[in-house]
Protein backbone atom coordinates (compact mmCIF):
# COMPACT_ATOMS: atom_id res chain seq x y z
CA UNK A 1 0.00 0.00 0.00
CA UNK A 2 2.52 2.63 -1.35
CA UNK A 3 1.32 6.06 0.13
CA UNK A 4 3.05 9.64 0.30
CA UNK A 5 3.29 12.26 3.04
CA UNK A 6 0.79 15.07 2.73
CA UNK A 7 0.61 16.79 5.93
CA UNK A 8 -2.62 17.77 5.52
CA UNK A 9 -3.30 17.72 9.29
CA UNK A 10 -1.13 20.15 10.50
CA UNK A 11 -2.26 22.66 7.99
CA UNK A 12 -5.82 22.54 8.91
CA UNK A 13 -4.32 22.41 12.97
CA UNK A 14 -3.11 25.72 11.65
CA UNK A 15 -6.30 27.49 10.22
CA UNK A 16 -8.83 26.14 13.15
CA UNK A 17 -7.47 28.17 15.31
CA UNK A 18 -8.04 31.57 13.82
CA UNK A 19 -11.67 29.96 12.64
CA UNK A 20 -12.42 29.24 16.44
CA UNK A 21 -11.05 32.30 17.24
CA UNK A 22 -13.23 34.21 14.97
CA UNK A 23 -16.51 32.31 16.02
CA UNK A 24 -16.00 32.61 19.97
CA UNK A 25 -18.89 35.09 20.17
CA UNK A 26 -21.58 34.91 17.70
CA UNK A 27 -20.98 30.71 17.93
CA UNK A 28 -19.25 29.68 21.22
CA UNK A 29 -20.07 25.48 20.79
CA UNK A 30 -18.83 25.40 17.28
CA UNK A 31 -16.02 27.31 18.53
CA UNK A 32 -15.73 24.38 21.07
CA UNK A 33 -15.30 21.87 18.14
CA UNK A 34 -13.22 23.41 16.00
CA UNK A 35 -10.85 23.67 19.10
CA UNK A 36 -11.19 20.05 20.17
CA UNK A 37 -10.77 19.14 16.40
CA UNK A 38 -7.72 20.76 16.40
CA UNK A 39 -6.44 19.31 19.32
CA UNK A 40 -6.83 15.85 17.48
CA UNK A 41 -5.17 17.07 14.56
CA UNK A 42 -2.15 17.97 16.65
CA UNK A 43 -1.98 15.25 19.50
CA UNK A 44 -3.87 11.82 17.45
CA UNK A 45 -2.24 9.37 15.87
CA UNK A 46 -2.11 10.01 11.56
CA UNK A 47 -2.67 7.18 9.36
CA UNK A 48 -1.91 8.43 5.63
CA UNK A 49 -4.22 5.99 3.45
CA UNK A 50 -3.97 4.74 -0.26
CA UNK A 51 -5.14 6.72 -2.96
CA UNK A 52 -8.77 7.46 -2.53
CA UNK A 53 -9.03 5.94 0.87
CA UNK A 54 -8.94 2.52 -0.60
CA UNK A 55 -7.69 0.59 1.95
CA UNK A 56 -9.47 -3.00 1.34
CA UNK A 57 -10.07 -1.97 -2.66
CA UNK A 58 -11.65 0.74 -4.52
CA UNK A 59 -14.83 1.91 -3.13
CA UNK A 60 -16.65 2.01 -6.22
CA UNK A 61 -16.56 -1.65 -6.22
CA UNK A 62 -16.06 -2.70 -3.13
CA UNK A 63 -19.06 -2.73 -0.19
CA UNK A 64 -17.62 -1.13 2.43
CA UNK A 65 -20.58 -2.06 3.85
CA UNK A 66 -19.25 -5.53 4.48
CA UNK A 67 -16.42 -4.77 7.01
CA UNK A 68 -18.80 -2.82 9.33
CA UNK A 69 -18.90 -4.38 13.06
CA UNK A 70 -15.07 -5.63 12.06
CA UNK A 71 -12.77 -4.07 14.68
CA UNK A 72 -12.52 -0.84 16.08
CA UNK A 73 -10.84 2.70 15.63
CA UNK A 74 -7.23 2.16 16.94
CA UNK A 75 -6.92 5.25 19.22
CA UNK A 76 -9.50 6.94 20.53
CA UNK A 77 -9.34 9.30 18.39
CA UNK A 78 -7.31 9.04 14.95
CA UNK A 79 -6.28 11.39 11.86
CA UNK A 80 -7.14 9.67 8.58
CA UNK A 81 -5.62 11.82 5.37
CA UNK A 82 -5.68 10.80 1.78
CA UNK A 83 -5.38 12.05 -1.87
CA UNK A 84 -8.28 10.95 -4.87
CA UNK A 85 -7.35 11.29 -8.22
CA UNK A 86 -9.78 14.30 -9.92
CA UNK A 87 -10.84 12.00 -12.53
CA UNK A 88 -11.73 9.76 -9.46
CA UNK A 89 -13.91 12.54 -7.38
CA UNK A 90 -17.41 10.83 -6.76
CA UNK A 91 -19.97 12.85 -8.33
CA UNK A 92 -23.89 13.90 -7.14
CA UNK A 93 -26.27 16.38 -7.12
CA UNK A 94 -26.57 15.97 -3.21
CA UNK A 95 -22.80 16.94 -2.64
CA UNK A 96 -22.02 20.19 -4.26
CA UNK A 97 -18.70 20.18 -3.42
CA UNK A 98 -15.73 17.50 -3.90
CA UNK A 99 -12.13 17.95 -3.23
CA UNK A 100 -9.61 15.39 -3.91
CA UNK A 101 -7.64 16.59 -0.50
CA UNK A 102 -9.68 14.10 2.15
CA UNK A 103 -8.97 14.86 5.75
CA UNK A 104 -11.25 13.28 8.62
CA UNK A 105 -10.95 12.84 12.31
CA UNK A 106 -12.09 9.09 14.02
CA UNK A 107 -13.06 9.08 17.02
CA UNK A 108 -14.14 5.79 19.38
CA UNK A 109 -17.76 5.71 20.85
CA UNK A 110 -17.34 2.06 21.58
CA UNK A 111 -18.41 2.90 24.92
CA UNK A 112 -19.74 5.10 27.20
CA UNK A 113 -16.49 5.54 29.11
CA UNK A 114 -15.06 6.43 25.72
CA UNK A 115 -18.11 8.88 24.87
CA UNK A 116 -17.25 10.81 28.32
CA UNK A 117 -13.51 10.73 27.68
CA UNK A 118 -14.33 12.90 24.23
CA UNK A 119 -16.86 15.34 25.69
CA UNK A 120 -14.38 15.92 28.65
CA UNK A 121 -11.78 17.01 26.15
CA UNK A 122 -14.31 19.24 24.34
CA UNK A 123 -16.39 17.83 21.98
CA UNK A 124 -19.92 19.50 22.56
CA UNK A 125 -23.85 17.94 22.21
CA UNK A 126 -25.54 20.46 21.21
CA UNK A 127 -28.50 17.76 20.00
CA UNK A 128 -28.00 15.22 22.81
CA UNK A 129 -26.64 12.61 19.99
CA UNK A 130 -23.62 11.46 22.18
CA UNK A 131 -26.36 11.41 25.20
CA UNK A 132 -28.32 8.98 23.76
CA UNK A 133 -25.60 6.35 22.16
CA UNK A 134 -24.34 6.26 25.65
CA UNK A 135 -27.75 5.28 27.29
CA UNK A 136 -28.70 2.63 24.27
CA UNK A 137 -25.00 0.74 24.94
CA UNK A 138 -24.34 0.82 20.87
CA UNK A 139 -20.87 1.31 19.63
CA UNK A 140 -20.27 3.67 17.24
CA UNK A 141 -17.47 5.65 15.47
CA UNK A 142 -18.13 9.60 14.56
CA UNK A 143 -16.15 10.00 11.65
CA UNK A 144 -15.68 14.18 10.93
CA UNK A 145 -14.04 15.57 7.96
CA UNK A 146 -12.55 18.73 7.64
CA UNK A 147 -13.09 20.25 4.21
CA UNK A 148 -10.10 21.50 1.63
CA UNK A 149 -11.75 24.76 -0.07
CA UNK A 150 -9.36 25.59 -2.64
CA UNK A 151 -8.77 29.58 -3.51
CA UNK A 152 -10.20 29.26 -6.57
CA UNK A 153 -13.28 27.51 -5.47
CA UNK A 154 -14.42 30.28 -2.83
CA UNK A 155 -13.38 33.11 -5.47
CA UNK A 156 -15.68 31.96 -7.85
CA UNK A 157 -18.09 31.94 -5.00
CA UNK A 158 -17.16 35.00 -3.43
CA UNK A 159 -16.44 33.42 0.00
CA UNK A 160 -12.87 34.34 0.49
CA UNK A 161 -9.37 34.45 -1.26
CA UNK A 162 -6.69 31.61 0.49
CA UNK A 163 -6.68 28.06 0.38
CA UNK A 164 -9.34 26.95 3.31
CA UNK A 165 -9.80 23.81 5.82
CA UNK A 166 -13.56 23.81 7.21
CA UNK A 167 -14.94 21.32 8.96
CA UNK A 168 -18.84 20.83 7.42
CA UNK A 169 -21.87 21.20 9.58
CA UNK A 170 -22.13 17.82 10.54
CA UNK A 171 -19.88 14.70 11.42
CA UNK A 172 -21.35 11.24 10.20
CA UNK A 173 -21.90 8.59 13.79
CA UNK A 174 -21.96 5.26 12.07
CA UNK A 175 -22.96 2.40 14.44
CA UNK A 176 -21.00 -0.46 14.42
CA UNK A 177 -22.40 -3.29 16.51
CA UNK A 178 -24.00 -6.28 14.75
CA UNK A 179 -27.55 -5.29 14.21
CA UNK A 180 -25.86 -2.60 12.38
CA UNK A 181 -23.84 -4.99 10.68
CA UNK A 182 -26.36 -7.31 9.79
CA UNK A 183 -28.70 -4.44 8.23
CA UNK A 184 -25.65 -3.12 5.89
CA UNK A 185 -25.32 -6.92 5.03
CA UNK A 186 -28.78 -7.20 3.73
CA UNK A 187 -29.49 -6.91 -0.31
CA UNK A 188 -30.45 -3.11 -0.90
CA UNK A 189 -32.88 -2.31 -3.43
CA UNK A 190 -31.71 0.23 -6.02
CA UNK A 191 -32.33 2.95 -4.42
CA UNK A 192 -29.19 5.18 -4.88
CA UNK A 193 -30.79 8.02 -2.62
CA UNK A 194 -30.35 5.85 0.42
CA UNK A 195 -27.43 5.20 2.79
CA UNK A 196 -26.44 1.78 3.00
CA UNK A 197 -24.71 2.75 6.39
CA UNK A 198 -26.76 2.94 9.81
CA UNK A 199 -26.06 6.05 10.39
CA UNK A 200 -26.56 9.31 11.96
CA UNK A 201 -25.63 13.33 11.60
CA UNK A 202 -23.78 15.30 14.66
CA UNK A 203 -23.98 19.14 13.81
CA UNK A 204 -21.32 20.97 14.60
CA UNK A 205 -22.63 23.60 17.30
CA UNK A 206 -24.72 26.58 15.97
CA UNK A 207 -24.24 26.15 12.05
CA UNK A 208 -25.51 22.61 12.32
CA UNK A 209 -28.78 24.00 14.18
CA UNK A 210 -29.33 26.19 11.89
CA UNK A 211 -29.44 23.55 9.35
CA UNK A 212 -31.65 21.58 11.13
CA UNK A 213 -33.77 24.63 10.99
CA UNK A 214 -33.52 24.93 7.47
CA UNK A 215 -34.35 21.64 7.07
CA UNK A 216 -36.63 20.02 9.07
CA UNK A 217 -37.31 16.77 8.60
CA UNK A 218 -33.55 15.79 8.01
CA UNK A 219 -33.85 14.04 5.07
CA UNK A 220 -31.98 15.72 2.34
CA UNK A 221 -29.43 16.86 4.93
CA UNK A 222 -28.85 12.89 6.03
CA UNK A 223 -27.93 12.14 1.94
CA UNK A 224 -26.76 15.67 1.19
CA UNK A 225 -23.68 14.96 4.49
CA UNK A 226 -22.98 11.19 3.36
CA UNK A 227 -22.24 11.71 -0.06
CA UNK A 228 -20.21 14.40 0.64
CA UNK A 229 -17.99 12.42 3.21
CA UNK A 230 -18.57 8.87 1.43
CA UNK A 231 -15.01 8.16 1.00
CA UNK A 232 -14.34 9.53 4.44
CA UNK A 233 -16.54 7.10 6.12
CA UNK A 234 -15.83 4.32 4.01
CA UNK A 235 -12.23 4.94 4.10
CA UNK A 236 -12.46 4.47 8.37
CA UNK A 237 -14.78 1.67 8.15
CA UNK A 238 -12.05 -0.02 6.29
CA UNK A 239 -8.89 0.93 8.61
CA UNK A 240 -11.23 -0.44 11.06
CA UNK A 241 -11.06 -3.61 9.25
CA UNK A 242 -7.68 -4.02 8.19
CA UNK A 243 -6.32 -3.09 11.89
CA UNK A 244 -8.35 -6.62 12.72
CA UNK A 245 -6.53 -8.56 10.39
CA UNK A 246 -3.04 -9.96 11.47
CA UNK A 247 -1.21 -10.04 8.28
CA UNK A 248 -1.37 -6.35 7.76
CA UNK A 249 0.90 -4.44 9.70
CA UNK A 250 1.28 -0.75 10.64
CA UNK A 251 4.35 1.27 10.08
CA UNK A 252 5.57 5.03 11.56
CA UNK A 253 6.96 7.25 8.92
CA UNK A 254 9.14 9.66 10.59
CA UNK A 255 8.67 13.52 9.30
CA UNK A 256 12.48 15.07 8.48
CA UNK A 257 13.94 17.01 11.65
CA UNK A 258 15.57 19.26 9.54
CA UNK A 259 12.26 20.20 7.53
CA UNK A 260 10.24 20.98 11.33
CA UNK A 261 13.53 22.65 12.28
CA UNK A 262 13.12 24.88 9.43
CA UNK A 263 9.04 24.99 9.91
CA UNK A 264 9.62 26.36 13.75
CA UNK A 265 11.92 28.49 13.29
CA UNK A 266 9.31 30.38 10.59
CA UNK A 267 6.52 29.85 13.31
CA UNK A 268 5.05 27.59 11.74
CA UNK A 269 3.50 24.41 13.43
CA UNK A 270 5.70 21.20 12.91
CA UNK A 271 4.37 18.32 10.33
CA UNK A 272 3.24 15.28 12.10
CA UNK A 273 4.87 11.62 11.90
CA UNK A 274 2.36 9.07 10.28
CA UNK A 275 1.29 5.82 9.59
CA UNK A 276 1.26 3.62 6.82
CA UNK A 277 -0.22 -0.19 6.11
CA UNK A 278 1.28 -2.85 4.61
CA UNK A 279 0.49 -6.62 3.95
CA UNK A 280 2.32 -9.35 4.90
CA UNK A 281 2.39 -12.67 2.31
CA UNK A 282 -0.30 -14.72 2.67
CA UNK A 283 0.80 -17.89 3.97
CA UNK A 284 -2.06 -20.42 3.34
CA UNK A 285 -2.69 -23.17 5.58
CA UNK A 286 -2.40 -27.43 5.06
CA UNK A 287 0.01 -29.23 3.05
CA UNK A 288 -0.29 -28.27 -0.41
CA UNK A 289 2.05 -26.10 -1.65
CA UNK A 290 0.71 -22.62 -2.99
CA UNK A 291 -0.49 -22.74 -7.04
CA UNK A 292 -0.91 -26.83 -7.05
CA UNK A 293 -2.82 -28.51 -9.00
CA UNK A 294 -6.08 -29.48 -7.75
CA UNK A 295 -7.83 -31.19 -10.24
CA UNK A 296 -10.43 -28.26 -10.68
CA UNK A 297 -10.46 -26.66 -14.27
CA UNK A 298 -10.99 -22.67 -13.10
CA UNK A 299 -11.12 -20.42 -15.76
CA UNK A 300 -8.93 -17.57 -15.75
CA UNK A 301 -10.60 -14.36 -13.45
CA UNK A 302 -9.76 -11.46 -11.00
CA UNK A 303 -10.55 -12.95 -7.27
CA UNK A 304 -11.26 -9.30 -5.34
CA UNK A 305 -9.66 -9.06 -1.76
CA UNK A 306 -11.62 -10.25 0.44
CA UNK A 307 -10.89 -10.78 4.39
CA UNK A 308 -10.43 -14.44 5.41
CA UNK A 309 -12.23 -15.35 9.12
CA UNK A 310 -10.25 -17.49 11.00
CA UNK A 311 -11.29 -18.83 14.79
CA UNK A 312 -8.88 -16.29 16.64
CA UNK A 313 -7.67 -13.71 13.76
CA UNK A 314 -8.86 -12.63 10.23
CA UNK A 315 -6.50 -12.35 7.52
CA UNK A 316 -6.60 -10.25 4.29
CA UNK A 317 -6.10 -12.43 1.09
CA UNK A 318 -4.96 -9.73 -2.14
CA UNK A 319 -6.11 -9.34 -5.24
CA UNK A 320 -5.24 -11.65 -7.39
CA UNK A 321 -5.73 -13.02 -10.86
CA UNK A 322 -6.29 -16.68 -10.98
CA UNK A 323 -5.15 -19.05 -13.42
CA UNK A 324 -3.67 -16.19 -15.09
CA UNK A 325 -1.91 -16.97 -18.53
CA UNK A 326 -3.44 -20.65 -18.62
CA UNK A 327 -4.76 -21.91 -21.37
CA UNK A 328 -8.46 -22.33 -19.98
CA UNK A 329 -11.38 -20.09 -21.22
CA UNK A 330 -11.75 -16.38 -19.71
CA UNK A 331 -14.74 -15.26 -16.86
CA UNK A 332 -15.92 -11.89 -18.12
CA UNK A 333 -17.77 -10.36 -15.04
CA UNK A 334 -19.84 -6.90 -15.05
CA UNK A 335 -20.25 -5.25 -11.63
CA UNK A 336 -22.88 -2.55 -11.03
CA UNK A 337 -21.67 0.53 -9.08
CA UNK A 338 -24.54 2.17 -7.32
CA UNK A 339 -24.11 6.17 -7.47
CA UNK A 340 -25.34 8.08 -4.58
CA UNK A 341 -25.07 5.48 -2.17
CA UNK A 342 -22.43 5.71 1.06
CA UNK A 343 -20.70 2.36 0.47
Amino acid sequence: MSVAQLNYSTHAAEQLAALAADLEVQAPLCAQLFRFLRGCLLEAPVFVLPEAGAVLGPVQEVPYTQFIGMGRPPFPATVIEFEVPRDALPISVNAPHFSPKRLAVMLDLSDAKMIALHRRKGLPDVAGELARLADSGRPAVLVWPIDFWSAATLREQNCGDRDTWMPPSFGIMVLTDEEAAKKASRPQPELPSKSQFEAELVPAGELGLLELDRHPTGENLIQRFADSASLEVAASVGLMAALSCKNIQVHRQAVDPKLNKARISRGRQPFRDFHVLTVDPFEPRGSAEPGAPTGRRVAEHLRRGHIRHYPTHNTWINHVIVNAGRNLPRAEKSYRVRAGAVR
